[in-house]
Order: structure tokens, then sequence, then C-alpha cells
């Protein structure tokens, strides 16, 4: 009998999105403020997971040498970010997301079928729109946030992702000019 129950629960969560499951997990050990603050540092490593996904990938796949050099340097950011994130997770006993959602997995698997200018100007404007959203979401839990060392940890990653807008923006008036 518990057999069958443990493979009709890891039947029920293989239907879910990870960040779904992360977040019902979190759900069950958290209310209020922690609540929030929770799903604060499970949403900034879903995104983080998946710009470190996709600019591994746009690495790989874009011929434009700027790009990849972009592409890199958000690779080793988000790959530093995705590590503080785990082991302040750790620390919390937060849930996160163990693969990305099957939307995220779209996105790159579209961003692979374009064109290479196509491919460059869909990145770069996607990491210009990820990074000013990340950067809005970074600031409020920073100022909002109740646990005092998630608080921190977004107030401290906030010129880090300040940098990588810049860096694409950067990157956006190089491309635009060539056209």
């Amino acid at each position: 009998m518990l057999i069958i129950t443990l493979s009709l629960a890891a039947c029920n969560n293989g239907n879910k999105e990870p960040d779904k499951v992360a977040e019902e997990k979190n759900d069950a050990k958290f209310t209020g403020p922690d609540e929030k603050d929770a799903k604060a540092l499970t949403d900034a490593y879903g995104a983080s997971v998946f710009e470190k996904a996709l600019s591994d990938s746009i690495k790989h796949w874009s011929t434009d040498k700027e790009i990849r050099s972009l592409a890199d340097s958000m690779v080793m950011g988000h790959s530093a970010i995705n590590d503080q994130i785990k082991d302040l997770a750790v620390k919390k006993t937060i849930s996160l997301p163990v693969m990305l959602t099957s939307e995220q997995e779209e996105k790159i698997t579209k961003m692979k079928n374009e064109k290479q200018g196509d491919l460059s100007k869909d990145y770069v404007n996607d990491l210009i729109s990820a990074h000013k959203d990340a950067i809005s979401m970074f600031d409020k839990e920073a100022s909002d946030g109740k646990d005092i060392d998630i608080k921190n940890w977004f107030q401290n990653a906030l010129p880090v992702l300040r940098q990588h807008l810049d860096m694409a923006t950067m990157c956006k008036e190089k491309l635009d000019k060539k056209k």
C-alpha cells in the first residue's frame, strides 16, 4: 500500500511545473511574511536558472563574438547567483525548482531555430526585459523582506543584476548600429 501511495504522489508531481511543486512545498512549510520571502527566493532562482540555461545555449548557437561573450558573462554571473540561492535555501529550508518549466524549455527551443540576426536581437531583448523585471523584484524584496538573511541577499545581488542590464543594453546598442 505504501508503494502505491508513493507512486501516485510521484506521478502527480510529474504532471506539475517544477516551480509549482516548489511553491506547494514552501506553502506547506511557511506562512505569512516567511511565505513571501520563500516565494521571492524561489522565483529568483527559477528566473536565474533559466537565464543561465538560455545563455549557455546561446554561447553554442551564436556566431556573433559579442553575443557569445555576453552569454558567457551571463552564465558565470548566474551560476554564482544560483549557488548563493541554493546555499541560502538550504539554510532556510526553502524548496527550489529542480528543473526548467515547460514554458522556459519552449523558449530556448524556439530561439535555437532562429536565424542568427533574430537570435542575437531576441536574446539581448530577453536579457534586458528579464533583468529589468528582476531588478524591480529584487528592489521590492530588499526593502519589504521580513527575513533579514533573504532581504540582505537580495540587496547584495542587485549590483550584479544592474551590471548585467548595462551589459545587455550596451550590446543592444552595438547591434542596432550594425543595421
